[in-house]
C-alpha cells in the first residue's frame, strides 16, 4: 500500500478549470473531476485525480501545438486561494506574506512546502511539490510559480520580474522562449523544486495596492474554519479513506474498489488494513455519508437531493444507512434540527 496520501482543496485548480473549457470550448463534463467539486472551493481533491487532470489539461492542444498550459498561464493572474486570501496578502511586507503561506500550505496542499533560503544578496523562495508524476509535474511547478509571481506583484507592482526561476519537469524547447517571455527572466527546467529568485533588499516591501483593513475582510464562520481545517495528515491512511469516500460519493455510490484503486491498492490490501483497525469498509463508508447528509440536511436540501447526491439507488437503502448511524431517520433529524434552531 502506498504510504502518502496527499490531498489538494479545488480551488488551486478552479480557474485553470474554468479557463480551459471556454478556451478550448469544451464541455464541463471533459474533466472527470466534476464540476460540483470544482464549484465548491474547499472541496479535497486525491492528488492521482489531480494528476489526471492535468493530463486531460495536455490533451487541449490546438492547432499550432503549443502547451495548452502555457496558452492558459498568460491570463492566470489570479491568487486562488479563496477565503484565505485577504489574510494572506494583509501582511506588512512580503516577508510576513511568504511565511504566512508557508502555515497556510497545510490546510489547502498537503504535498507541498515552502521555504525561504537567502544567499548573498538574493531570496530565493522555494516551493517543494512531492509525489507529483514525472509527466505532469512541469504543469504543477507552473501553476506554483504564477501563484508566486502574481503574490510579489501584488507587493511589488505589475512591472516586478524575478531574477531567476527554477521550475520542475520537462518543457518542449519551442514552448521555452514563450516560457521565459510569460516570467520575463531566466528559467532552469528539470529542477527538483520550484525556486523564484529576486533581490533581499525588496524583502520588506509594502504592498503596492491599498489594503482595506476591516474585520470582514478576515471573518470566517465555523463552517469555513471546519472545511479548511480537515486535510488529512498524509501519514494517516485513515484520514485519507475518509476524505476518498467523501470524494468518490460525487461519482456514486463510493465502493471498495473505488477507493482502493485510487491510492494503487488492491481490494485485499484495503480490507486487511481496515480489518486491523476493528472496521469495516461498509462502517466506514456509512459514517462519512451519514455525516455528508447531515451537512446537507442542516442546510435545508431536499431529502430525495441527499440521497441522490450521495449515490444511493433508493430511499429505503438511504434511510436504513442514516438510521443506523444516527438513530433516527433523515426526515425526522430534519425536523428536529428545524425545530430546535
Amino acid at each position: 500500500m502506498k504510504n502518502l496520501c496527499y490531498f489538494y482543496r479545488s480551488v488551486l485548480i478552479k480557474k485553470l478549470y474554468e479557463m480551459a473549457i471556454l478556451e478550448f470550448d469544451l464541455k464541463k463534463s471533459y474533466f472527470d473531476i466534476p464540476y460540483d467539486v470544482i464549484s465548491k472551493p474547499h472541496k479535497l481533491v486525491p492528488l492521482p485525480d489531480i494528476e489526471h487532470f492535468y493530463r486531460q489539461l495536455a490533451a487541449c492542444k490546438k492547432a499550432d501545438k503549443q502547451d495548452p498550459m502555457l496558452m492558459l498561464a498568460q491570463k492566470y493572474n489570479v491568487i486562488p486561494l479563496g477565503h484565505l486570501k485577504n489574510w494572506l496578502l494583509s501582511g506588512q511586507d512580503v516577508s510576513m506574506s511568504i511565511m504566512r503561506l508557508a502555515n497556510m500550505l497545510k490546510l489547502i496542499q498537503s504535498n507541498a512546502q515552502s521555504q525561504v533560503v537567502i544567499v548573498k544578496d538574493q531570496i530565493g523562495w522555494r516551493i517543494h511539490i512531492k509525489g507529483v508524476a514525472i509527466d505532469v509535474i512541469q504543469y504543477e511547478s507552473v501553476r506554483a510559480a504564477i501563484g508566486m509571481l502574481n503574490i510579489l506583484r501584488y507587493f511589488f507592482g505589475e512591472s516586478f520580474t524575478p531574477n531567476k526561476l527554477c521550475l520542475s519537469g520537462y518543457c518542449h524547447e519551442r514552448d521555452q522562449k514563450q516560457y521565459r517571455d510569460l516570467f520575463q527572466c531566466d528559467i532552469q527546467w528539470h529542477q527538483p523544486r520550484t525556486e523564484m529568485w529576486f533581490d533581499r533588499a525588496m524583502a520588506f516591501s509594502k504592498s503596492s495596492v491599498a489594503f482595506e483593513d476591516s474585520y470582514s475582510n478576515y471573518q470566517m464562520g465555523v463552517d469555513d474554519l471546519d472545511r479548511y481545517f480537515n486535510m488529512p495528515d498524509p501519514l494517516n491512511k485513515v484520514q485519507g479513506i475518509i476524505s476518498t469516500i467523501a470524494y468518490q460519493r460525487h461519482y456514486r455510490l463510493p465502493r471498495l474498489v473505488d477507493v482502493a484503486q485510487k491510492w494503487g491498492w488492491s481490494d485485499q490490501q484495503l480490507s486487511r488494513f481496515l480489518r486491523q483497525k476493528q472496521v469495516s469498509f461498509s462502517q466506514l463508508r456509512s459514517l462519512v455519508l451519514a455525516n455528508e447528509a447531515i451537512t446537507m440536511l442542516q442546510k435545508g436540501v431536499d431529502i430525495e437531493q441527499v440521497r441522490h447526491r450521495l449515490g444511493y439507488e433508493n430511499q429505503v437503502s438511504f434511510t436504513n444507512m442514516f438510521k443506523s448511524m444516527k438513530g433516527m431517520t433523515p426526515k425526522q433529524y430534519q425536523q428536529r434540527f428545524v425545530s430546535e434552531r
